[in-house]
């Protein structure tokens, strides 16, 4: 079965490090996108990325270089087009009342197009993520470079049935922005997708949770990392073996697929689109 025929690299903002794991003055190697890099920060706390060639070193420029949310991101265009929005500000990071980061990366052999699919497959949700019915989608728009898709739906949080809300936000195919709004539990969390190679991408989540107390707190600092895990790794299997299709045959519960693809096509080089 076909694998999804887009061009690999989309344009958008990479992740590529987070920002703790690169100190002043520090310097390291990562590879993506088929490319090796280099990450470096000064003294003064300013990051650098070098493309690493076969002839030396490349500087990228500094525009297509950005840290936000304590991640450090690259831009990369195969067209050449310059970004023309920058990865935006998680009003809630960093602020009194909210956890740090709880990070996870995972390696999957997909396409990055197949992440964004997934998100609003509706069907997906009662069978794979054991919601009790498919989610009602109340908003789903998008303008430019991003989209939003808004839903609801009944859920098990910690053992307890509550309706979960879910609030998506797209920035490209590379990364996504998530509010998770239960009874007992809210959460900001930040999707990216960074391909490796032809075949594999690394798939980052980032986790803050809404702190209410000392004991609530420390039980959910335990008991939220299974869940994640949980959660994203049962897409895995299914992303892995997925087939692609130009015209699906769709119904009502698979979600707004078609209006997704329509909007992902300004991210691939315009011949390719």
């Amino acid at each position: 079965m076909e694998r999804c025929p887009r061009p690999k690299l989309p344009a958008g903002w990479y992740q590529v490090c987070v920002g703790k794991a690169l100190k002043k003055g520090a310097s390291r190697r990562v590879d993506y996108l088929g490319r090796g890099f280099t990450l470096s920060r000064s003294d003064n706390g300013v990051v650098s990325i070098a493309e690493v060639t076969s002839s030396g070193r490349r500087l990228i420029p500094p525009e297509h270089v950005h840290e936000a949310n304590g991640i450090i991101f690259l831009y990369f265009d195969l067209a050449g087009r310059e970004p023309t929005w920058r990865v935006p500000v998680i009003p809630e990071y960093g602020q009194k009342g909210w956890s740090g980061w709880i990070n996870f990366h995972w390696i999957v052999k997909t396409h990055i197009q197949e992440l964004m699919e997934n998100a609003v497959d509706k069907g997906h949700f009662p069978t794979v993520h054991k919601y009790f019915k498919a989610p009602n989608v109340n908003t789903f728009t998008w303008n430019g470079p991003t989209f939003n898709f808004n839903m609801d739906a009944p859920h098990k949080v910690f053992g307890s049935v509550q309706n979960n809300n879910l609030d998506l936000t797209a920035f490209a195919l590379s990364l996504v922005m998530v509010k998770v709004t239960t009874r007992t539990l809210t959460l900001r969390v930040c999707d990216t997708v960074t391909p490796i190679d032809d075949d594999y991408v690394q798939l980052n989540t980032s986790v803050i949770f809404k702190k209410r107390n000392p004991l609530y707190d420390a039980a959910i600092r335990i008991a939220l990392p299974f869940e994640v895990k949980r959660y994203i790794t049962s897409d895995h299997p299914i992303l892995e073996a997925k087939g692609y299709y130009d015209r699906p045959v769709l119904c009502a519960e698979d979600g707004p697929i078609m209006k997704l693809r329509s909007w992902a096509q300004q991210f691939y080089p315009p011949t390719e689109a």
